[in-house]
């Protein structure tokens, strides 16, 4: 993944949190981030992706357990549930990041000007 796609997807990443959008509603979260890549282009859409569903240790596990299951059927890779407070699932995630990323992401070099800043628009 190139700078410019990374960008692209921490500011669509970046537009879920400031959206509002509330707890109980992550599948609508997911798709909507799912659009956003698909309009950037660059095939971003097509990349691939790790699901995480943060915060667990305020929810309670049927809650974030039927968050899970429904991100499945909308067609989510297997989503984990972490917690950076508590530290749970954090290792998982560090994991299947290093395995989603494999060796090619220590050999990419950023497009461009150090100091440049990438934008969609």
């Amino acid at each position: 993944m190139t700078e410019r796609e990374r960008a692209a997807f921490a500011e669509a990443i970046e537009y879920g949190a400031r959206s509002g959008v509330i707890p109980a509603d992550k599948i609508a979260a997911w798709q909507t981030v799912r659009e956003e890549l698909t309009h950037y282009g660059a095939g971003l859409d097509e990349k691939p992706e790790v699901v995480a569903l943060s915060r667990i240790d305020i929810a309670d596990k049927k809650t974030v357990e039927k968050a899970r299951k429904g991100l499945i059927k909308a067609g989510a890779a297997e989503p984990l549930a972490i917690s950076a407070a508590t530290g749970e699932g954090m290792d998982a995630l560090l994991d299947r990041i290093i395995e989603t990323l494999g060796p090619e992401a220590q050999k990419s070099e950023p497009e461009g000007e150090p100091n440049e800043v990438w934008s969609p628009l």
